[in-house]
């Protein structure tokens, strides 16, 4: 059982959009025309490269309501071909909101989706309503919820998540492992059920149907090479976590078709909803991480559960 406390929260956003060109904001039109038939601006001749950005700025950028879309050569969307940083203006300041992508890479795909990238940072921040702020963008871009691309949920915790997991793992004469996939990663060396070549600090779990990827690992070690995550140790103060030990992080990443699990009932007017985020990460770490018993019963289906949470 996972003991001490426990936070929960998403990392990360990634949500498929609809635009119906009948009813598209016509200040919003020109921009995302020519997003769409012009997928990489070129410099005219003899104009200089200060010159082409002056311009980009210009031609590639639009003020509308509350928001301000920058073009965003630099953010490499795998999908699509034209990616918008995302300004909000709040209460007179303004924060980057995250990206805005259109114009498909393959062009059977629906030319009126469009695809929202929240950006991390505003998830682990407490005085910024994310929820409304989506919605003010929605509305202004007359944009309409489609399907979910990505969607991480996350637990932080002191507890030794990976200890504790090799500890059961390794032990084959008390505990029965009942999970769905194997557990694939180069630093483990670990295939099927071979119990005894256990190393590194993450475990991994893919699920090529529902195109998921559920792991636990630590968090700290990531932390110490990666300086553009800093604000999340204020995060875990916040929310009573020892940042003066190693803290450890179990993640799912979730797609679209994670929406035919039973228990994942994601609702974008409420995503930032913990109960419910608390809720569906706690039904993949009974399904992933599934130790049973062993007992003298020969039906391992009535082993008892040793369970995580």
């Amino acid at each position: 059982m996972i003991t001490g406390i426990k936070t929960y929260s998403i990392d990360r956003y990634c949500e498929k959009l609809l635009i119906n060109p009948t009813d598209l904001n016509p200040v919003f039109k020109p921009l995302y025309n020519q997003g769409l038939y012009k997928p990489k601006p070129d410099r005219n001749p003899g104009e200089s490269k200060e010159d082409f950005k002056q311009r980009m700025r210009k031609e590639a950028s639009i003020k509308i309501g509350n928001f301000t879309l920058i073009l965003d050569a630099k953010f490499r969307s795998k999908q699509y071909r034209r990616s918008y940083k995302l300004l909000c203006r709040i209460n007179g300041a303004v924060i980057s909101f995250g990206h805005l992508s259109w114009n498909h890479k393959i062009q059977e795909k629906d030319i009126n989706l469009l695809c929202l990238d929240i950006a991390n940072y505003l998830f682990y921040q407490d005085e910024i309503n994310i929820e409304a702020i989506r919605t003010d963008l929605l509305e202004t871009f007359k944009l309409e919820h489609n399907n979910y691309q990505h969607f991480d949920i996350c637990l932080d915790t002191n507890y030794d998540i990976i200890r504790n997991f090799e500890r059961r793992y390794k032990n084959r004469k008390k505990y029965y492992f009942k999970s769905c996939n194997r557990i694939d990663k180069s630093t483990l060396k670990i295939l099927g059920y071979e119990r005894d070549r256990l190393i590194g600090e993450q475990f991994l779990f893919k699920s090529p149907s529902y195109k998921e990827v559920f792991r636990f690992y630590n968090k700290t070690l990531e932390l110490a090479s990666n300086n553009s995550k800093s604000y999340l140790y204020d995060y875990f103060v916040r929310n009573g976590l020892n940042i003066n030990k190693p803290i450890y992080r179990i993640e799912i990443s979730m797609s679209w078709k994670s929406d035919k699990r039973p228990f994942v009932d994601l609702d974008n007017t409420n995503f930032t909803y913990n109960y419910r985020l608390k809720r569906i990460l706690n039904e993949y770490i009974r399904m992933y991480l599934d130790f049973r018993i062993i007992n003298h019963n020969q039906n391992k289906s009535r082993y008892k559960r040793d369970s995580f949470v």
